[in-house]
């Protein structure tokens, strides 16, 4: 009896880890989290995949994928437009061990995610970092086109043509991404070449003749001949005192109301011309970035980050 049992006991263990063998193995815990949470990211719900990508922290405190999972939290947070919180995420991340590429594009989503928050010399460090890593890939390409995008927003012309110029060296004539630079090179030959449009100087020194006409001179009409009314009939009052030989009135309407809005009218004619070369800048500054996102749209998205296969995969 114990013989037949015995032998049935075998066989049934046999039958079951046959029927087993063909079945896939299901994701482990950790893995199916962070799937789950990206599952919400690629929804939109960003803040619930913060949470579950922090539920994974927690859970999971030593597991290699921490990396990945202060990475992808940093990435939610910038899709939120919480600069600061992205940054400090993303800086955890690049201090946990990982795979040199992986890293590369972490420090890519920093400088990205500086360059948003405006810390622009924050994120020129990253762009440097990332140059002299030696590691090859799309998002080193589009990091230096960042990089370009950084000086032109600081109106650094000139080191923006050059920066550029060294991406153009490496893409191929005749294709979509060379239009697109030379592109960008004219509307930046033409900010280097006239810089501004209106100088302050004359503009100061034509409303200091002719109240108004410095602001007429940098294209704000109507300013001017709201300043050229005011003046005028500030100084009818004071020459009315003096006809009236009236000179204590006249010296008190000169200097508590001529002479603050002539040398106001002056001090305006200044900023209408700073106003209109930041239009002028603003209008080519906004032509570059059209044509940049342009460039970065033929670079494929998958290429510039990570996702969790890659993650699993290094």
């Amino acid at each position: 009896m114990l013989r037949r049992a015995l032998i049935c006991l075998f066989i049934f263990s046999w039958i079951s880890s046959s029927a087993t063998a063909d079945v896939p193995a299901q994701d482990s815990a950790p893995v199916a989290l962070l799937k789950f949470a990206g599952n919400l990211f690629d929804a939109g719900n960003y803040q619930q995949a913060i949470t579950e990508y922090r539920r994974f922290l927690f859970f999971h405190p030593q597991d290699s994928l921490g990396f990945f999972a202060l990475y992808s939290i940093g990435r939610s947070y910038f899709e939120l437009g919480e600069f600061q919180i992205a940054s400090r995420a993303l800086r955890q991340a690049l201090r946990l061990p990982a795979d040199p590429a992986l890293k590369q594009k972490a420090r890519y989503q920093l400088a990205l995610v500086l360059v948003h928050d405006g810390k622009y010399d924050l994120a020129q460090i990253e762009f440097f970092k990332i140059s002299r890593s030696g590691i090859a890939g799309d998002w080193r390409d589009a990091a230096q086109m960042l990089y370009a995008v950084m000086l032109l927003l600081k109106g650094q012309w000139d080191k923006a043509d050059h920066a550029f110029a060294g991406f153009a060296e490496q893409v191929p004539r005749q294709t979509p991404a060379s239009e697109y630079l030379a592109a960008i090179r004219r509307d930046l030959s033409v900010l280097k070449d006239r810089p501004l449009i209106k100088s302050t100087d004359t503009a100061r020194k034509l409303s200091t003749v002719l109240p108004g006409a410095g602001q007429m001179y940098a294209g704000e009409f109507w300013n001017g001949v709201n300043a050229l009314l005011i003046n005028t009939g500030t100084s009818f009052l004071v020459w009315r005192e003096l006809r009236d030989e009236d000179y204590s009135d006249s010296v008190l309407l000169f200097g508590l109301l001529w002479w603050r809005f002539y040398s106001g009218n002056r001090w305006q004619a200044e900023e209408a011309a700073k106003r209109a070369n930041e239009r002028y800048s603003e209008d080519y500054r906004t032509r570059i970035l059209t044509s940049v996102t342009q460039l970065v749209d033929l670079i494929p998205e998958r290429s510039l980050t990570i996702d969790l296969t890659e993650a699993l995969s290094k």
